[in-house]
């Protein structure tokens, strides 16, 4: 390869966004051409800079463009020739099998080594993908492999319509009563919805929410253009 792989980094932490851009200027064959701290200055420098592959966190809040799931569909839609890799905290599965559905080309677990960011980059480049060691840790948790559908399953219109107004802030007896079902079928539908997505606390249910656009953000990150 001629010229270098040109890279963008984006993450809240400044020292994760620190690390991962001296672990790529430690190779010639590597070239960081724009680091941001949320999607404000990522999309912005998206624009304006040249990329060929994206590395960035999943969770930075404060941003326009909202973090998560939908920030990731909306690179997609507006830089589709990024290929792009996720370096997140996060442990549970659906959320990182919904990851790699949305296009995402590598997902690491921050806990790993840092070193593994530029084989990460260089698998990406060459057609592949990526998982670090954590995450197909976490796949293995819940018996399933880093091709497999699993817990990631679609959830039913009925399903997303009660986690959305749970993660909202109703009860289960509220979704009851304005949807008009009984208490049993809803917390029936909470249950199932979580199960598939990989869930078993309600903790983990809200940052699922959040990763995957259960909350409100702005317009254009939530829909087609």
């Amino acid at each position: 390869m001629t010229q270098p792989i040109r890279v963008i980094i984006a993450d809240d932490h400044p020292l994760i966004l620190l690390g991962t851009a001296l672990s790529l200027a430690d190779r010639k064959q590597f070239q960081v051409t724009g680091k941001a701290r949320n999607s404000t200055e990522l999309i912005a420098l998206l624009t304006s800079e040249p990329c060929d592959v994206l590395v960035c966190d999943l969770a930075m809040p404060g941003g326009s463009y909202g973090d998560g799931l939908p920030m990731i569909a909306y690179i997609h839609r507006h830089f589709p020739q990024v290929r792009l890799i996720v370096q997140t905290m996060l442990d549970n599965p659906g959320i990182l099998k919904g990851l790699q559905q949305s296009g995402v080309k590598g997902v690491l677990n921050k806990g790993d080594d840092m070193t593994l960011i530029t084989a990460a980059v260089l698998g990406v480049m060459g057609g592949g993908a990526y998982v670090g060691p954590s995450i197909r840790k976490a796949f293995e948790r819940v018996g399933m492999n880093e091709q497999e559908g699993g817990v990631a399953a679609t959830l039913s219109k009925r399903e997303s319509e009660v986690l959305r107004l749970y993660v909202g802030g109703a009860t289960v007896k509220e979704i009851a009563s304005s949807l008009n079902r009984s208490v049993k079928t809803i917390s029936t539908q909470k249950m199932c919805a979580m199960q598939k997505i990989g869930v078993t606390r309600d903790a983990d249910l809200f940052k699922y929410a959040q990763m995957n656009g259960f909350l409100n953000l702005p317009g254009d990150v939530l829909g087609p253009d």
